[in-house]
């Protein structure tokens, strides 16, 4: 087991990896991994995603909440064809990714959090006059027979 006094620049050093930001983009990375480089997309994850670490399998510590993943890709045709696939973007959420890491998070942009916004942007309608004025005499006529007395009970 790794000692508590390692930095976390230890943790994460890895030989022969390393990820650069790209200068044509925010989003756009180099990941270079054996001296080859590779062209890698960071997305937001639709949910956060709790990470949780173990020496022994019996006791679960949480150790991050993970809210970014860098989606590596082999060349930048793989990358381009991945992106304009149907589906991949999500008007609204450019930066997010469609989906979560799990199978029942699939599309979960679309399903939780699109359907909000289409409802908001929907201009609501104002109920029709004649569905108003029905209920106003109804109230009316409720008041009116309150204040008579005549609509309590005894």
């Amino acid at each position: 087991s790794p000692s508590a006094s390692m930095s976390a620049d230890q943790l994460l050093n890895l030989d022969g990896v390393t990820c650069l930001p790209s200068k044509k983009g925010e989003t756009l990375w180099h990941f270079r991994c054996d001296g080859a480089t590779y062209p890698a997309r960071l997305v937001n994850l639709p949910c956060p995603v709790e990470v949780h670490k173990t020496y022994d399998h019996a006791n679960y510590h949480k150790s991050a909440d993970v809210g970014q993943m860098l989606i590596v890709y082999e060349d930048q045709y793989a990358m381009e064809e991945a992106e304009n696939e149907k589906g991949y973007r999500v008007d609204g959420f450019p930066s997010y990714y469609h989906s979560g890491l799990t199978p029942p998070m699939r599309k979960v942009v679309q399903r939780r959090y699109l359907s909000r916004f289409e409802e908001r942007d929907t201009k609501p309608a104002p109920p029709p006059k004649s569905e108003v004025s029905a209920v106003e005499k109804e109230l009316q006529d409720l008041m009116a027979k309150l204040s008579t007395g005549k609509g309590k009970q005894k």
